[in-house]
């Protein structure tokens, strides 16, 4: 309903607006902290949903058959198991992905199965080394640097996806 919006609406902005004024010059750091805090539980909630949704969906149009085939491992097996070659297993696929990845290609016939995993080992170094980058900058240098990070973070995506 329109009222309940625009109270709301109000609501939010009054609040917003009485601690920005009340708080000062820092107060909108605060003000950004404090919901960045709070949306964050909400963001690592919908990255489940979102699957769990697109799952469903496909399930009741009839795109993915619910008896379908299970994977051969669980999630938690190679933790709770103890055995020797799962939990090889599961740290080569962790620390090793684009070999793995290059294997799959390659027993499938794609010709670019090299060219895709030299791509993934590039993004993936390229991600360590910005990481390691801004810890060492920030730690030796008066001069700090923003955004290496969030590079960081693209080629991390890109190496992922």
């Amino acid at each position: 309903p329109i009222p309940q919006r625009i109270f709301w609406a109000l609501g939010e902005g009054a609040t917003a607006t009485a601690l920005l004024v009340a708080g000062g010059s820092d107060s909108l750091s605060a003000l950004q902290t404090a919901s960045v805090a709070a949306g964050l539980p909400y963001t690592i909630i919908l990255c489940f949903l979102c699957p769990a949704l697109w799952r469903a969906l496909a399930f009741e149009f009839g795109d993915i058959n619910p008896y379908g085939p299970d994977f051969s491992m669980a999630l938690v097996d190679p933790i709770t198991s103890f055995k020797l070659r799962d939990i090889c297993n599961t740290l080569k696929n962790i620390f090793l992905t684009p070999f793995t990845i290059y294997a799959v290609r390659k027993k499938h016939n794609q010709s670019n199965a090299g060219l895709f995993a030299f791509q993934l080992v590039l993004c993936w170094l390229f991600w360590v080394a910005l990481i390691v980058a801004q810890i060492v900058h920030n730690t030796y240098s008066t001069v700090k640097l923003a955004g290496i990070y969030s590079l960081a973070w693209v080629f991390y995506l890109a190496f992922a996806t």
